[in-house]
């Protein structure tokens, strides 16, 4: 007979799937059928009935084999005989006896607690006088009952006394500061120009420094000794852009400057190829500074080769 895997005893399976002594769920094997559940089987093993393992009924057209009569066990003693099912050995009634005590442990003793005294009644309760006149005595003379105290008068608390209102004092008057007139403001007079200086006296370096009014003064003043100074000489010019005139199909690159004022000269001052960038930065209405070589004058006052200054 195939044996439990969990308790290893030789065993049927319940209709439940269950080994017959531990409960086990028992899916796979070959194992013998009790007709009956786990639940049902340990109820009727705890109440001491018949346990016989009964097998399945054979299948339809075999016969079931003859079962071998199994050997009686010996006659014990009604004093060495344990309760279990029929039938068992004695290692399957040692574990059925395990089996059982697992199901409802014995109790241990609790801790002992000393035992109380019997209780005894104290000697004054409950007992007669011995003395007759002593008892008329206690009877007639009745005990004084001193009144309980009566309850001694609150005094009502204190009202607090109200401080009088604090008198406000008014702050000692504050001086009085009148305003201090603010002087208007007055613009600065405008400081007039200098006056143009004439380039017509004392000695002229190699670069003049001079504006499109002096040099109006000095044509107005002396045109053909101006040409005379001024002839081969550098000079760095200061004016208003009146004109920008690039043309480079023609290569013509040119500045007209002119004064602050109307004046009768205006300066044209003409730029290589390779200065004709410089023109990029000046719009007209600027005030700018441009330096050239000394050419004449025809319409206007001629330079040649010029640079941008600023």
């Amino acid at each position: 007979m195939p044996r439990c895997p969990n308790c290893g005893r030789e065993t049927a399976r319940t209709e439940d799937w269950a080994c017959q002594w531990c409960g086990y769920p028992l899916p796979r094997g070959s194992y013998k059928i009790i007709p009956m559940t786990y639940k049902q089987l340990r109820e009727e093993m705890l109440s001491g009935g018949p346990n016989e393992e009964l097998e399945a009924p054979p299948p339809a057209g075999k016969k079931s084999p003859k079962a071998k009569p199994a050997p009686e066990p010996p006659i014990r003693p009604a004093s060495q005989q344990s309760p279990g099912p029929k039938g068992a050995s004695e290692s399957e009634l040692t574990k059925w006896a395990e089996f059982k005590e697992s199901l409802h442990p014995r109790r241990t003793a609790g801790p002992v607690f000393p035992a109380k005294p019997p209780y005894t009644r104290p000697a004054s309760q409950d007992q007669p006088a011995s003395n007759p006149a002593e008892a008329q005595e206690h009877t007639s003379q009745p005990q004084a009952v001193t009144p309980p105290p009566q309850p001694q008068p609150v005094a009502p608390p204190e009202q607090p006394q109200h401080a009088p209102p604090p008198q406000t004092v008014a702050p000692p008057p504050q001086p009085q500061y009148a305003p201090q007139p603010v002087p208007a403001y007055v613009a600065p007079a405008p400081q007039p120009p200098p006056p143009p200086r004439s380039i017509l006296t004392g000695t002229l370096p190699d670069v003049v420094d001079v504006t499109v009014e002096e040099l109006n003064l000095a044509y107005n003043t002396d045109a053909p000794a101006t040409d005379a100074r001024l002839a081969g000489k550098t000079l760095r010019i200061t004016g208003v852009v009146e004109r920008v005139v690039v043309k480079e199909l023609f290569d013509i690159q040119y500045v007209l400057l002119a004064g602050a004022a109307r004046q009768t000269w205006n300066v044209r001052c003409s730029f290589e190829k390779a200065n004709a960038r410089d023109l990029e930065r000046v719009t007209e209405g600027q005030t700018s500074t441009v330096q050239g070589k000394f050419d004449g004058r025809q319409k206007n006052i001629i330079l040649n080769n010029c640079a941008l200054v600023r």
